[in-house]
């Protein structure tokens, strides 16, 4: 596989206690608390869906990963959101 297609890679998105990371290997891995989810949106144009922490960082997950559907319910369940809209 070469270099390009391994940075183009959707990097892994993982839901525990905590909250919810992203784990990169060739950069710094993010992390949000479940209390700290402020946003979460629904990209139609790209189909992710990217939440974002009250201090501004953000994870999205890609259309390309498993679990999709199952991570906008956890979002849901776990934070303060009552809904995921469509970003327009």
């Amino acid at each position: 596989m070469s270099a390009g297609a391994v940075l183009a890679s959707p990097a892994a998105v993982i839901r525990d206690d905590s909250g919810v990371r992203q784990n990169y290997w060739w950069r710094r891995n993010k992390h949000i608390p479940w209390n700290e989810i402020v946003e979460a949106v629904h990209e139609p144009k790209s189909d992710r869906t990217v939440v974002r922490g009250k201090w501004g960082t953000c994870i999205s997950i890609s259309p390309y990963l498993i679990g999709q559907h199952q991570f906008e319910r956890e979002v849901l369940a776990h934070s303060s959101l009552n809904e995921i809209p469509e970003h327009i």
